[in-house]
């Protein structure tokens, strides 16, 4: 697993212009290019996953990571959802030059009530169907993405590792999601901090119900519960759909992606 913000994450890897640059390209097969070309990269140094794909619209301006989103316009972020999950992950996982789409953060954490990242969200059910869910509605009930990535703030007061009305109620039964919920980093703590619980164990049971598979960072509690069953049924449901890998040199090297490259940065 890698990330793949603007391009796979990773030395040698094709850096493209952060997402406000190619979201104001409003050019869809530009980015399904720019996806393509970081899944190919990625599953040449033996990466099954990109994340970091940050799908949810922008909505306040004082959060530190908006350069990571693509738009503040839900439709925008739609369309762009769309072309992300064809370009990285395509109509066939397994093939050797694609990737699980991760897309992140599910269902958003761009409206804190303190602008900071991680801070807590307090938004009506209707701006949370109108606002944050049309881009998950597009990546993954229309493009099929098989990768989700839970979002940090309490939703609320609920936080999202926790919220079973978030990670299986909407996602997997309203959304059909089939694949991968991955945690944030540390995101085991965040019902620790918000005082639902404890300790990490309590946590771990917790997150696993609600709806997550498996954390971004090493947090024994999330595998020490039911033995791993839940986890490890996804996981390897993933794992069974990919194949071998293409050349990396070749890959970086090559004329067509220095072509989008230059493509990218002048549309934005």
């Amino acid at each position: 697993m890698e990330e793949g913000t603007h391009g796979l994450m990773y030395a040698g890897g094709t850096i493209f212009p952060e997402g406000l640059g190619l979201g104001s390209t409003w050019n869809m097969d530009l980015i399904e290019e720019v996806y393509s070309i970081a899944a190919r990269e990625a599953r040449a140094i033996g990466a099954h996953q990109l994340y970091t794909l940050v799908i949810e619209p922008n909505r306040d301006p004082r959060m530190g990571r908006n350069q990571e989103g693509y738009s503040e316009d839900p439709f925008l972020c739609s369309r762009i959802a769309e072309a992300i999950v064809a370009g990285a992950q395509g109509d066939d996982v397994s093939a050797a030059d694609k990737v699980v789409a991760g897309l992140c953060h599910y269902p958003g954490q761009s409206q804190p009530v303190s602008g900071m990242e991680r801070g807590a969200m307090e938004i009506s059910e209707r701006c949370l169907r109108e606002v944050f869910l049309p881009p998950w509605v597009a990546g993954i009930k229309k493009a099929g993405a098989l990768g989700v990535m839970a979002t940090y703030p309490a939703i609320d007061g609920i936080p999202a590792h926790g919220s079973q009305y978030i990670l299986t109620k909407i996602l997997r039964e309203e959304l059909g999601f089939e694949g991968l919920v991955l945690g944030e980093g540390a995101g085991l703590t965040t019902l620790m901090n918000e005082r639902v619980v404890a300790t990490t164990k309590e946590s771990g049971a917790l997150i696993i119900k609600a709806g997550v598979d498996v954390g971004i960072s090493l947090e024994d509690d999330i595998y020490a519960v039911n033995g791993g069953k839940r986890t490890g049924r996804h996981c390897l449901h993933k794992n069974n759909r990919q194949g071998g890998r293409p050349d990396f040199e070749n890959e970086i090297s090559s004329g067509t992606v220095r072509e989008s490259v230059c493509r990218s940065g002048q549309g934005s």
